[in-house]
């Protein structure tokens, strides 16, 4: 699997945070840049207690995902934190 580093890294941080009570089964979403500027991100509705690495969606620096459908929402996101980021 491509990038499987970064996508355990993300899947185990959304395990943690499951583990201690500070997000639901379903709520709440964990992310990552790279230093090559890819974006891993876990997918929304999805059982986060058992998140595993193939369940993290990966987008290149043009937001385009490279195996999932989600694109949309994940695009919406990555602007919305986008924005905040430059507004703090």
């Amino acid at each position: 699997m491509i990038f499987e580093e970064e996508r355990s890294q993300v899947a185990q941080i959304m395990r943690r945070l499951y583990e201690r009570g500070l997000t639901t089964t379903s709520g709440g979403n964990v992310s990552l840049i790279n230093a090559d500027g890819y974006i891993f991100i876990t997918a929304s509705q999805s059982d986060k207690s058992c998140i595993d690495a193939c369940k993290v969606v990966v987008l290149n620096k043009n937001l385009e995902a490279f195996d999932r459908m989600e694109v949309l929402e994940f695009t919406s996101r990555i602007c919305f934190n986008s924005f905040l980021l430059k507004t703090t």
